[in-house]
């Protein structure tokens, strides 16, 4: 079962960015609840379109990704991975004024947002910072995937059959003979 994951591996690299996209977009998916709260705790109304902007290109990210490595388009992979590498940064863009925004209404302002009071605020700003550094990981996955796809392709996934080579000794020890 390991060999055949590896071997999918070395035929797909594609598939661990993917995979951590996936996580990123659920990430920021299952704590939507706290930002549509924290957003409407917060009298900024730039913090509701940061968190609209962020649901989106989370998931249009996943799409130019798959996009990019499609067989049918072979020649749109440049223009796919300009796209997801701009949705990508704007993503990150957008959770840092996010953050900032929420930073500034929670602990700067002269009047701030009571935090314990409000308690998916801070449960907001947690996720936010999760989400942050996940996809600060992706991105950088992202980018090696030419360094480890070459340590994958080092990794030996040949299978001998034990009864094939007891059968080829005897073979050879009976044509000695």
């Amino acid at each position: 079962m390991i060999r055949k994951w590896i071997v999918s591996l070395k035929r797909r690299p594609q598939s661990i960015p993917l995979l951590m996209l996936v996580v990123c977009c659920c990430i920021y998916t299952f704590s939507l609840s706290a930002h549509s709260d924290a957003s409407l705790q917060v009298p900024n109304s730039f913090v509701a379109i940061c968190v609209f902007g962020v649901t989106l290109t989370s998931f249009l990210t996943i799409f130019s990704f798959i996009n990019m490595y499609s067989k049918k388009n072979r020649n749109r992979k440049w223009i796919m991975a300009a796209v997801m590498y701009v949705l990508l940064l704007a993503q990150l863009g957008l959770d840092i004024v996010y953050y900032r925004i929420m930073v500034y209404e929670t602990v700067i302002k002269p009047n701030p947002v009571d935090v314990t009071r409000y308690v998916q605020v801070g449960k907001s700003m947690g996720n936010t910072m999760v989400h942050i550094i996940a996809l600060g990981i992706t991105l950088l996955v992202i980018l090696l995937i030419p360094v480890y796809h070459k340590l994958i392709l080092k990794i030996d996934t040949s299978f001998e059959d034990e009864e094939s080579v007891e059968y080829t000794s005897e073979e050879t020890i009976e044509m000695e003979d």
